[in-house]
């Protein structure tokens, strides 16, 4: 299957693409020469994780028939910017929005699961990679992965964790734990 996009939407994915490397890059060099130095680097690391969960939410819904785009929350991702100034980020940088038939909770959990399943399907592969190469992308495409992953499975309306558990419990339970589980593993070696 093809995805579709409108003129609107790559535009929508690129700008938050690229506010969300600002905030990311200052969130792990603060300020400084070396944010401005890492940012090409996560602009691609944010291709392989905020784009590709999206992505997975766009696929799932216009698999199912339904109208699917990427619109950008402008407001949200001056305020993940602002707030990586401080130190840590709430990334919310907008939403895949979905239109058509009638909603069954069915079809909206199994789509809000594609995004988190797909970072956590990339930290996973990411993760492995860590073991057989030192590039630092891989290390942050690992970890922004895991992070994304848990934090969109946060079970908070809006949020995808509380579609999904609404859906199917037991496959929030076992994902959500596993998520943090694979979010916490460079904790834990460090430890």
């Amino acid at each position: 299957m093809k995805l579709k996009f409108s003129k609107k939407e790559i535009k929508d994915l690129f700008i938050a693409n690229i506010m969300l490397s600002i905030a990311f890059s200052i969130l792990f060099f603060r300020l400084s020469i070396n944010a401005l130095l890492i940012f090409p680097l996560m602009f691609l690391v944010m291709i392989f994780s905020f784009i590709i969960h999206e992505m997975a939410h766009k696929y799932m819904a216009q698999k199912y028939g339904y109208h699917a785009e990427f619109r950008a929350n402008k407001g949200m991702l001056w305020i993940t910017i602002a707030l990586s100034v401080f130190g840590f980020i709430i990334a919310a940088p907008g939403a895949v929005h979905f239109f058509g038939q009638e909603h069954d909770i069915k079809k909206i959990g199994i789509i809000a699961y594609a995004g988190p399943f797909a970072n956590i399907i990339a930290a996973i592969i990411f993760f492995g990679l860590t073991f057989v190469t030192n590039f630092g992308m891989i290390y942050y495409l690992y970890f922004i992965n895991a992070a994304l992953g848990v934090f969109n499975l946060i079970p908070f309306r809006q949020f995808d964790g509380w579609k999904v558990m609404q859906w199917n419990k037991a496959i929030y339970i076992a994902t959500a734990v596993f998520a943090l589980f694979l979010w916490s593993v460079p904790m834990m070696i460090a430890g």
